[in-house]
């Protein structure tokens, strides 16, 4: 079985059509200049300054000529630059600065509009925010200039181009964004084109280094295709963004690996790295990957020779070109930067990293001395506390498939030939467009929580494998509300009962049936299965310690509590098939539900690895899609996706940031649910749709818990007076699914 963990990501997608880049849409607003040669659109006063080169403007021109003039009086302001930029005589943006000619009336016009659209404010917020990385930024004004399929001088129309500048202000900060979908000429009879910005005074201007303007839909400075994104009000126009990597090289401190095709060096670490339930205090460097074991040459996820740690796995040859850099350090600066950016996806609020290993690919070539092509990327792990985070940060990625081998890969492996997990598009084109995508809403940056999805199982890990509807009962002690139960039932259908069986397992009705202070039912996917195509249920109880402290460190972390597990229960839910009468598609459920308990505490912890049904074929009025959650002592939890198709989500959608996770405590006392039950703070929401608390034997509880609390005694008495009450409804945060495909907007 592979148990592959879905990452659970929102990627970056920007709009595009079949044919390019698609330009921001007109509204009922636009206006053309018309079929002409050197018309413009005469003076329009701005809502909202447009700053350039740090000066503010309240006005413009759109020239026909491929550009927009800020020195709106001059009778020069949309001639065609006789020597180009730079010039001391015109204040321009030029996204191709040309001698158009539309005259002709199979050409197409130049269209103009000042916008505050909703939607288009929108849209070139994201994209200047996922591009350029300018959070803070909100547009209140565009300026839209569309050159739709124009001609060049004099009347030519062979050959049509088609772009559009954007510029995007709120009156202090302002960009500038080129879009190009087809550039099939570069120079009329007046000359070649330009595409640049000039401030007029012969000393401040910028030509872009693109040398064949023809390639300008193939190309960008945001890794974008046919996209150049440029910040426009300061003092000097940068050409590109600020890369987002981490400091490297001799001047940060590194070290590096001796040009090579294939070399690593063995890594001594200060602080462990603590990932699927290993801790590593060394780890090789390679040209390929961070691993705690042996390194290879490309072959797929999993891997089993220990923790691999893959940004980019392919056969990069530094021979020719780049070279791989390392260091480990404790720069405050930088830990704090990594855990503002671990946040940005996790909640990690008891998380202190003490030390950063940053490992830098910087313009490394591929095999055999291959250097036209380069690609720089990153891996950070974040250690500290005896948890750790994987970032992977992607700057710039030209070529992806080394050799034979195949298409780079991206993962995570814990090395036991099980557990990994693998970014969408790995080992496809798609990870030419990593440094465009995120998990976290900041383009090239991805962040991991380095938690495994399934504990080990199966009859060689001497598991127990259920042989019918439900096990014999099993000797687990398990403490809830100061009751204890010593054993406990695993069925076949996906839960397990504690106490008491239920007989023949019983196919899902409602978790809210079970509010008996007795009951005890804990339910991951409580489902009508089959095992009559080859899927296997399996259970057991251990007290490994490897296991124990693996558990342990996972319920540290994520919850920032201290807890020793000392026993497990550990169910598992192999390739389940649904039940059907004629028919079956070949869907298979795989799932895990482990109780860890310290004979006082408990936790439940689900995880799910493969979810491809959701109902079976066997329907009656009373049987429903499954059942997720937990009834213990007349407290029901039910999960947002319980009881509908949502619950194929539950692979990539967690409680906890973590994909395919949701934790659980369970108090022994039913008022510690007012102090452990839920954590609070960024990340750590569920939406909780039926949680509900009837009062059973609480009252019993009730003056041993105010003599330990005496402050609390009017809190807990007003709590108790509603039967039932909601103890807490939390907002959904939910991970969606990757999406590579360009839609309309």
């Amino acid at each position: 079985m592979t148990a592959r963990i879905v990452a659970a990501f929102s990627y970056i997608m920007f709009v595009c059509s079949v044919n390019g880049i698609q330009f921001y849409s007109k509204t009922s607003n636009a206006l053309d200049l018309g079929h002409t040669d050197d018309n413009d659109s005469g003076i329009l006063q701005l809502p909202a300054y447009l700053v350039f080169y740090n000066k503010s403007y309240s006005s413009l021109v759109v020239c026909n000529n491929g550009m927009i003039s800020l020195q709106t009086n001059s009778p020069f302001r949309c001639k065609t630059p006789k020597n180009g930029i730079p010039n001391s005589h015109q204040t321009l943006i030029g996204p191709f600065i040309s001698d158009v000619d539309t005259r002709p009336p199979n050409s197409g016009k130049v269209y103009y509009e000042l916008s505050t659209s909703p939607s288009l404010l929108a849209r070139a917020r994201e994209d200047i925010t996922l591009t350029y990385r300018d959070e803070t930024f909100n547009p209140t004004l565009l300026i839209i200039a569309t050159y739709d399929h124009v001609g060049y001088y004099p009347q030519n129309t062979d050959k049509l181009n088609t772009y559009q500048v954007v510029l995007a202000t709120n009156g202090a900060t302002s960009y500038a964004l080129f879009l190009y979908n087809a550039i099939e000429w570069t120079r009329s009879t007046s000359g070649s084109a330009n595409v640049g910005f000039n401030e007029g005074d012969g000393i401040r201007w910028f030509v872009t280094p693109i040398t064949n303007l023809a390639t300008l839909p193939q190309t960008s400075n945001v890794n974008v295709p046919g996209l150049y994104v440029y910040r426009i009000d300061g003092t000097e126009i940068p050409a590109a963004p600020a890369s987002i990597l981490y400091p490297y090289g001799v001047a940060a401190g590194d070290a590096s690996l001796p040009p090579a095709d294939a070399s690593s060096v063995l890594v001594a670490l200060q602080q462990s790295i603590n990932l699927y339930g290993s801790s590593v205090s060394s780890v090789y460097v390679s040209h390929i990957c961070i691993t705690g074991g042996s390194v290879s040459n490309p072959t797929g996820f999993p891997t089993a020779n220990g923790l691999f740690i893959a940004p980019f796995w392919a056969n990069v040859d530094t021979t020719c070109a780049g070279k791989v850099y390392y260091r480990e350090t404790n720069d405050s600066t930088l830990l704090q930067r990594a855990l503002a950016e671990i946040r940005r996806g996790y909640a990690a609020d008891s998380f202190s990293p003490a030390r950063l290993l940053v490992v830098t690919w910087a313009q490394v070539g591929y095999y055999n001395c291959q250097l036209d092509k380069t690609n720089t990327f990153q891996a950070i792990i974040a250690s500290g506390g005896g948890t750790s985070y994987v970032l992977f940060i992607y700057d710039a990625m030209q070529w992806m498939n080394g050799d034979s081998s195949g298409v780079g890969q991206t993962g995570i492996s814990a090395g036991d030939g099980t557990n990994y997990f693998s970014l969408d598009g790995s080992g496809t084109s798609s990870v030419l467009s990593l440094p465009i995508q995120s998990n976290v809403a900041k383009s090239g940056l991805f962040v991991f929580a380095g938690t495994a999805k399934l504990y080990p199982f199966g009859v060689s890990q001497s598991d127990t494998a259920g042989t019918s509807d439900f096990s014999p009962s099993v000797s687990f002690s398990f403490r809830h509300h100061n009751l204890l139960s010593n054993l406990c039932y695993v069925y076949k259908n996906g839960y397990i009962s504690f106490d008491k069986g239920f007989g023949s397992s019983p196919v899902p009705y409602s978790l809210q049936d079970y509010t008996v202070p007795a009951d005890v039912v804990i339910a991951p996917y409580w489902s009508d299965t089959s095992t009559a195509v080859g899927g296997a249920y399996y259970y057991r109880t251990t007290t490994s310690e490897s296991l124990l402290q693996r558990v342990s460190a996972e319920i540290q972390s994520l919850f920032g509590v201290k807890f020793r597990a000392t026993n497990l229960l550990i169910a598992t839910w192999n390739k389940m098939a649904y039940r059907y009468r004629l028919s079956y598609d070949g869907s298979v459920n795989t799932f895990q539900a482990v109780v860890a308990t310290d004979g006082i505490i408990s936790y439940l912890i689900y995880l799910y690895d493969t979810l491809q049904w959701h109902r079976s074929s066997f329907i009656t009025n009373k049987m429903s899609s499954p059942q997720v959650g937990f009834a213990i002592d007349g407290t029901v939890l039910t999960m947002p996706q319980s009881g509908s198709s949502d619950a194929l989500s539950l692979t990539y959608s967690s409680n906890k940031h973590v994909p395919g996770m949701t934790l659980y405590a369970v108090p022994a006392n039913p008022l510690a649910y007012f102090r452990v039950w839920f954590p609070h703070g960024k990340g750590h929401s569920t939406n909780m749709k039926h949680i509900h608390h009837k009062l059973g034997g609480a009252k019993a509880n009730v003056k041993a818990e105010k003599g330990r609390h005496p402050g609390r005694k009017g809190e807990l008495a007003t709590s108790l007076k509603r039967k039932p009450f909601h103890i807490r409804k939390f907002a959904t945060t939910r991970a969606k699914l990757p999406m590579l495909s360009w839609a309309s907007e």
